[in-house]
């Protein structure tokens, strides 16, 4: 490396004495590496070319360098206790360690710069991450927020099914009640129904016993007196009567009464009679007893005119 100054001198160095103190400064034997006590800067040689990298935003965590890069690096090489001066061979052991001091430097530099981006990198995953656990946490809060809302909603709906079902179990009391009382009122009803029922038909036999002895009497009647009775109309009756005629039994005579007409008025009367005779009332004639029937019919067969024997 060319000297930053000349080099040559009036005399060679071996004639200076090897006092450190007449030159105003001193290295420390302790530590080689120790810059020397005086407070102005030394310089050695060419000034050192600037490969400082740039600057960057460190993480506030410093960085720690591994252990296997520690042992890669050479040795520090060792200075001789001498005189600074202008040793070309002193000068280049500070030149390469200079350089080695700024190998490690650049090679810590690659290092820190390595760790920052491995860092940055863990430090964005981990705000993705981060951001991905917001978003599932928003996410599990609107779901526990509509689970709420929907317990809340099933919980006043379940309220509202047992006031429901509360009024349900009242109304079906009451209806319990009300249908003992109406099966009361029916097993009643149906003892009065059967009596009813006992009494319609006992009712019944009587009245077909009635009618039995009503038919018989009828018969009978016919028989006797040869009286039929037809119904011809709404309010309108044929009596046909027989063994009128002594001349000629089987002769038939007929009176057709009109029952709608005040005192049932005599309508036709086949066959006519010739003569005037005094009537029967018809009224009294359908209004007759069994005691006097025969004295009314009889009555009645006098309109007839007779025939003359032959």
């Amino acid at each position: 490396m060319a000297p930053a100054y000349p080099t040559s001198t009036p005399a060679s160095h071996n004639e200076h004495p090897r006092n450190t103190q007449a030159v105003g400064w001193s290295i420390s034997k302790t530590n080689r590496y120790q810059s020397p006590s005086k407070k102005r800067q030394l310089v050695f040689g060419s000034p050192p070319v600037a490969r400082t990298p740039s600057r960057m935003a460190l993480p506030t965590v410093p960085a720690t360098p591994r252990a296997d890069i520690l042992k890669q690096l050479p040795e520090p090489i060792p200075i001789p206790e001498v005189r600074v001066g202008y040793d070309p061979d002193l000068r280049n052991v500070l030149s390469n360690h200079e350089e080695s001091l700024s190998k490690l430097l650049d090679r810590y530099s690659r290092l820190k710069l390595d760790l920052s981006h491995q860092l940055n990198v863990e430090l964005a995953e981990s705000e993705h991450q981060r951001t991905n656990a917001k978003c599932e946490l928003a996410v599990i809060q609107k779901q526990l927020s509509e689970t709420v809302e929907y317990n809340e909603k099933l919980k006043n709906e379940l309220v509202a099914a047992r006031n429901r079902l509360k009024k349900l179990t009242d109304d079906r009391r009451e209806m319990d009640l009300k249908l003992g009382e109406l099966n009361h009122v029916f097993a009643v009803t149906k003892e009065k129904f059967a009596g009813l029922d006992a009494k319609k038909t006992q009712e019944k036999v009587q009245l077909g016993l009635v009618i039995q002895d009503t038919k018989k009497e009828v018969e009978l009647l016919e028989e006797i007196t040869g009286l039929t009775i037809l119904i011809m109309g709404p309010d309108r009756l044929r009596f046909n009567f027989k063994l009128i005629d002594m001349n000629a039994y089987d002769r038939v005579f007929f009176v057709e009464l009109d029952l709608a007409e005040f005192d049932y008025r005599i309508v036709s009367i086949d066959p006519p009679c010739s003569e005037p005779k005094p009537a029967p009332s018809p009224a009294s004639f359908l209004s007759s007893s069994d005691h006097d029937w025969p004295f009314c019919s009889t009555d009645l067969m006098q309109l007839f005119p007779v025939s003359q024997p032959r």
